[in-house]
């Protein structure tokens, strides 16, 4: 039963993705949110404990999650019009208490435009960045986690 709670979550995504109630729609978003749950948790995961979860921190997460996002894109296309793409693959330590933090940042940092997790190796991210921010190569991994992994570390 618990693990059905990201899926569920996938799914009211999708629903306001869509912006669709039909039954196709849903039962569409419903069938790629137990795939896309499956899979993530096959391949970025090592064990099958998940923290316990607090609605409202939940809540306040995919509110930034939704900022963030609406940032990147506002951000992403300014690059992509003045034409200023710089393609670099940063890798991204992390420090959380387990792997299932680590694949929820990974899942953020994916639905951010212009970022996209392409590996993990232990609590290492990989990311491909299409508009690096800094020219210091110690800064970036830092501008890439330091939103989302503020709130999933704050108790």
């Amino acid at each position: 039963m618990k693990n059905m709670i990201w899926p569920a979550i996938l799914l009211f995504f999708w629903i306001g993705l869509t912006q669709s109630l039909d039954s196709i729609d849903v039962i569409m978003g419903l069938i790629i949110s137990v795939i896309s749950f499956a899979l993530a948790k096959k391949f970025f995961t090592s064990n099958s404990s998940y923290p316990k979860l607090n609605v409202i921190k939940v809540i306040q997460y995919i509110f930034m999650v939704f900022i963030q996002m609406i940032k990147s894109g506002f951000e992403s296309l300014y690059m992509l019009v003045t034409r200023k793409s710089q393609v670099k693959i940063i890798k991204v330590p992390t420090d959380f208490p387990s792997d299932f933090y680590v694949f929820v940042l990974a899942i953020s940092i994916t639905l951010t435009p212009g970022t996209v997790t392409i590996y993990r190796k232990n609590s290492t991210l990989y990311v491909l960045r299409l508009f690096p921010k800094h020219s210091d190569p110690e800064k970036e991994p830092e501008a890439i986690k330091t939103p989302f992994e503020k709130l999933l570390l704050k108790d």
